[in-house]
């Protein structure tokens, strides 16, 4: 959810962000261009929004109304970028992106397009999803082809498995929770909550609604009950 009150959802599958209201009108909101196979998008300190194309290795701003400014791709990155996935925002402003096929993280000057190296998590990265950063000074990353999650300290890039539940079913996204911990979004139709000490807690599970790609934010603004809610 924006400032606006309206949810901006990424649909990699059209390559398109749809714009929808309060009221559940449901309109294009940023197509074409740079934008082909979305995976993530995230509000963007400056305003309007940063997105990631897996596909065309893009990171991409969109404005207000839907205009788009490359960031980043793979040549302008020199390779850095290779299928960019999970992206989020350190508290120092800093952009954060996984790479999905290069089993890297980077760090993105969403201002001057500079890409740098931060961590391969010393090869504890299988095919990074989401990520998500709180303000303790660490990244999570959900690892969609190791299926657990892994932390990385932002100050040192040391890493270590922070949660490997059996029950974690290829994660595609996590986001901070608000009680504490991490929501995780799953192929087997499945949110649950890791605790700060890395216990696993599924929140709803329904195989009828397919793989659950990702967790919106405004569920953050009060502790998940699990119970599931259509919009």
């Amino acid at each position: 959810f924006a400032p606006d009150g309206n949810l901006y959802m990424p649909d990699r599958g059209v390559g398109v962000v749809w714009k929808i209201t309060p009221t559940g009108v449901v309109t294009p909101f940023a197509a074409g261009g740079w934008l082909e196979s979305i995976v993530t998008l995230t509000l963007a300190p400056g305003g309007g929004f940063v997105a990631a194309d897996i596909f065309q290795q893009t990171v991409v701003h969109i404005d207000d109304q839907g205009q788009q400014t490359l960031i980043a791709d793979a040549t302008s990155s020199g390779g850095l970028l290779q299928g960019p996935g999970g992206i989020a925002y350190a508290p120092d402003g800093t952009l954060y992106v996984a790479n999905n096929w290069g089993n890297t993280i980077v760090k993105v000057d969403d201002r001057t397009g500079e890409v740098t190296p931060f961590s391969d998590a010393q090869g504890l990265i299988d095919r990074p999803a989401g990520v998500a950063i709180d303000h303790a000074g660490n990244l999570f990353v959900a690892n969609y082809g190791s299926m657990d999650i892994v932390r990385i300290r932002l100050d040192t890039g040391i890493a270590e498995v922070f949660c490997d539940d059996p029950f974690i079913q290829n994660p595609n996204d996590l986001r901070l929770a608000p009680e504490g911990g991490l929501h995780v979004t799953m192929d087997n139709s499945a949110l649950a909550r890791i605790d700060a000490k890395g216990h696993l807690t599924v929140l709803h599970e329904d195989a009828s609604l397919g793989a659950w790609d990702g967790v919106g934010s405004e569920a953050y603004l009060s502790p998940c009950t699990g119970q599931f809610v259509a919009y």
